[in-house]
C-alpha cells in the first residue's frame, strides 16, 4: 500500500510539473501592444513597434521597429479592409550612417497579412527575406525574419527626430 501511495504521489507531481509549465514561444504576443516580434535567423527579435503615417490619413503607413543597430520598415497600403505590403527594408544603422542596406529578396516568398485593423489597433504577421544591397563583406548576405507578428496602436507614433518620424 505504501508503494502504491508513493507511486501515486510521484505520478501526480510529474503531471503537475509537465502540464503546469509552458515553454516560452518566441513569436507570441501575449497581450503586449506596440510590439514587433520575429525570429531573425534563429534568434528572437523583439522591439517596440511604431506606425509612421505618411500623411494625416491611414491609407499608407509604415510599421517601424529598431533593435540596437537593426532597423526594419514595412510600408503598407490600405486595400479594402486589409493592408498589403508595398515595400520592406532592413538596414544596419550607426547614428545617421547606414552601414548595410537590405532589400526584399523577390526570389523568395515574402508574406505580410493584417489580422486586425480597427480605428485603435493594427495587428498582423509577416515572413520577410532580405538580401544585402550595400555593405561590405562583414555583413551577412541575407537576413530573414520568420513567424513575425506585430500589434501596434494607431496613436503609437515614432518619437520626433527618430528615423521614419
Amino acid at each position: 500500500m505504501k508503494t502504491r501511495l508513493t507511486f501515486l504521489i510521484a505520478a501526480i507531481a510529474l503531471m503537475a510539473t509537465s502540464f503546469g509549465c509552458k515553454k516560452t514561444n518566441c513569436c507570441v504576443l501575449p497581450e503586449e501592444t506596440n510590439a514587433i516580434i520575429a525570429l531573425k535567423g534563429s534568434d528572437e527579435w523583439r522591439t517596440t513597434g511604431y506606425l509612421f503615417k505618411y500623411n494625416t490619413r491611414t491609407d499608407t503607413v509604415a510599421v517601424v521597429g529598431s533593435k540596437g543597430r537593426d532597423n526594419l520598415t514595412i510600408t503598407i497600403k490600405k486595400s479594402g479592409n486589409k493592408y498589403v505590403m508595398i515595400e520592406a527594408t532592413f538596414y544596419d544603422l550607426t547614428g545617421d550612417i547606414i552601414n548595410a542596406d537590405y532589400a526584399l529578396d523577390t526570389s523568395k516568398t515574402n508574406s505580410f497579412e493584417t489580422t486586425t485593423s480597427t480605428s485603435e489597433l493594427l495587428e498582423g504577421k509577416f515572413n520577410l527575406y532580405f538580401k544585402l544591397v550595400h555593405g561590405d563583406s562583414t555583413y551577412p548576405k541575407t537576413v530573414v525574419f520568420k513567424n513575425g507578428l506585430f500589434r501596434i496602436r494607431w496613436d503609437n507614433l515614432p518619437p520626433p527626430g527618430s528615423l521614419g518620424g
